[in-house]
């Protein structure tokens, strides 16, 4: 799940972090049609085991990756990594991808029904959602040019302005250091 904590504007959970780490190894690796086996995937990786078949299992029961069992079974991707964005890859671990807790089906809170902001929150977190799913793994892969930006249109102004461009450039730098 990405969260909204103190100094950390977002933070992925490890689940999300390995997750990613696994289907981007899988990218570099596509369309060579081979399987690679959660052993291997974690060698690879240098991720554990046991985290690393959680995972795997994850994207596969969400249809991201196809699974065969046997000698030669393992794990692939279903679609090539142009067609895969990050969002799926989040929410096929994590479920939807929430800033804000009040914005899950059964919030616990005293205040929703009389909340003056939790509709802009509900804004604000869909075009999160559209930002992480224009990233493909493609894009994390590619190293991105100097004018490389998404640009976040609000349905309805939040500002004067009404829009606001959020660099991708710095946030796909940091994950394809970590890759």
């Amino acid at each position: 799940m990405v969260y909204i904590l103190g100094d950390a504007m977002f933070r992925m959970s490890k689940i999300s972090d390995y997750g990613l780490r696994l289907v981007l190894t899988l990218s570099q690796r596509y369309p060579g049609g081979d399987n690679y086996s959660a052993r291997d995937l974690a060698c690879i990786t240098e991720l554990p085991k046991p985290v690393v078949s959680k995972a795997l299992k994850m994207l596969a029961r969400e249809g991201l990756l196809s699974s065969e069992r046997g000698v030669n079974g393992g794990y692939r991707l279903v679609n090539g990594p142009d067609k895969i964005t990050v969002g799926q890859v989040l929410r096929a671990l994590e479920g939807p991808i929430l800033i804000k807790g009040c914005l899950e089906a059964d919030a616990d809170c005293a205040n929703i029904g009389k909340c003056k902001v939790r509709f802009n929150w509900e804004r604000i977190n869909r075009s999160i959602g559209k930002v992480l799913d224009s990233v493909t793994l493609t894009d994390l892969m590619t190293p991105p040019g100097e004018d490389a930006f998404v640009q976040i249109t609000m349905e309805k102004p939040l500002r004067a302005e009404g829009e606001f461009t959020y660099s991708v450039s710095k946030a796909k730098k940091l994950l394809e250091s970590r890759y």
